[in-house]
């Protein structure tokens, strides 16, 4: 009980800040509060804001970095060829669907998810080779994406679901 949902004008979620930031953020007038936390309180008084809502929109174009961890979460921890879900990071393997055996490239367009079964069935083959059809075609994630599914897994208070709402219904067991 100690992060806060921070939303977008438009109620798009855009971060997990920490209380202290949502109360320097209000105190600015930058935001307006949407939830408390109704059993928390602070300085005796004061609720402190599960939700808060900035009163301008903020628009940015951040890009999510590669990295594993990335990649997981785009591919919802699923094995992109047989669609097993839930696995465990140490069962979940990075496949380069062109192989880089054959100049294919360690990036978003190229990283599919696998299971070791998965990956070792398909070896050094591509997906057509092996006959074995990618689920979705691997693309770097949009940042909104990639935010709500952060949001979604950090879960502070019920009513953060209203704003992550979709990404509850296939949520990983392990992740870290």
């Amino acid at each position: 009980m100690s992060d806060t949902l921070l939303l977008n004008a438009n109620y798009l979620p855009l971060a997990v800040i920490s209380w202290r930031k949502a109360f320097k953020l209000i105190s600015k007038d930058k935001v307006q509060v949407v939830t408390e936390y109704e059993d928390w309180l602070i300085r005796g008084s004061e609720n402190v804001p599960a939700i808060i809502r900035l009163r301008n929109i903020v628009s940015f174009t951040a890009i999510v970095k590669f990295s594993r961890q990335n990649v997981y979460i785009r591919d919802r921890y699923t094995c992109q060829y047989c669609g097993g879900r839930d696995f465990p990071k140490s069962v979940l393997t990075f496949d380069h669907i062109l192989p880089k055996s054959r100049g294919g490239k360690t990036n978003f367009s190229n990283i599919a998810t696998a299971c070791l079964s998965c990956n070792s069935k398909k070896a050094d083959k591509t997906p057509e080779e092996a006959n074995m059809p990618l689920i979705k075609k691997p693309r770097r994630p949009a940042y909104i994406y990639y935010a709500m599914y952060k949001v979604a897994r950090t879960m502070s208070h019920p009513s953060w679901l209203d704003y992550t709402g979709v990404f509850h219904e296939r949520r990983p067991s392990v992740v870290d």
